[in-house]
């Protein structure tokens, strides 16, 4: 119990000291920051969060290329006369993300709003009004998405929830939307921080095991699950309030030095 005082004491302290606008760049939530409608920033959201993986600077390339194209993300899906046959995304590629997969998505997204109003009413449909968790929502939230896209097929863009995903970046994505500080700008409503599940990446993991916050392997939604557990019993009213500065030490060296220091070398680690 001491230990886990002194981590949290750190975390705050590492919390204070970076999770500031002057070390977000180049992570894609950058991208949020240009909206303040809460639908636009919504869309941009999503498409930022599902094309995160790979290289960061050519993540914010393709997000780039994708927003560049449609400008105002909510006014492209109210006025775009959607078809399968008419394509604004031909020649897109994001490793292994096509054009016709970006198409898919915005397909669904249409669908979506025009049954819905948005994504966030989707949620709050599945949901029951807030009051399912998080975990039990996430694979009908990608279902429906998936679904709504047909006859095309948005791919990887959005996990599949017959497998084994620890759906990272869709909790990104709700982390993003449903947390306000200096860093997430929030906008939905439908979502308590505390309600929400570390988006759990392959850094983050590593972090945790070291840590001792998960024995688990494999990087999936169970270990997601123990992991936003133990950081709830440091800060129930907001477990992934430190996500950011977490992935922070993968990307900064100064931050990692200092992570290095207060945490991986104290007595508690």
């Amino acid at each position: 119990m001491i230990a886990r005082i002194h981590l949290k004491k750190s975390l705050d302290d590492l919390y204070d000291m970076f999770n500031r606008r002057d070390y977000v760049h180049p992570d894609p939530v950058e991208f949020l920051y240009r909206y303040e409608d809460v639908r636009d920033r919504e869309l941009a959201g999503l498409f930022a969060a599902c094309l995160a993986f790979g290289r960061v600077v050519q993540i914010n390339k393709s997000v780039e290329r994708i927003l560049d194209i449609v400008e105002s993300p909510r006014h492209f899906v109210e006025q775009q006369p959607f078809s399968a046959k008419v394509n604004p995304f031909a020649g897109f590629k994001h490793r292994f993300v096509t054009g016709k997969n970006i198409q898919a998505l915005w397909l669904a997204i249409k669908k979506i709003t025009d049954r819905f109003g948005s994504l966030e009413f989707l949620w709050r449909s599945l949901s029951k009004n807030g009051e399912l968790p998080v975990e039990t929502v996430l694979g009908d939230f990608c279902h429906d998405i998936r679904q709504a896209a047909y006859p095309l097929d948005c791919g990887f863009l959005v996990p599949n929830p017959a497998g084994n995903s620890a759906f990272k970046r869709i909790n990104l994505f709700l982390k993003w939307m449903s947390r306000h500080d200096a860093v997430d700008p929030g906008g939905w409503n439908i979502l308590s921080p505390s309600q929400l599940i570390v988006p759990l990446d392959t850094h983050v993991h590593r972090f945790a095991m070291r840590l001792g916050m998960t024995c688990r392997r494999a990087a999936d939604l169970t270990s997601a699950l123990e992991i936003t557990d133990y950081l709830s019993e440091l800060n129930p009213s907001d477990p992934v309030k430190y996500d950011f500065i977490i992935t922070r030490a993968g990307m900064n060296r100064q931050v990692a030095a200092v992570f290095q220091t207060r945490i991986f070398n104290s007595s508690y680690c």
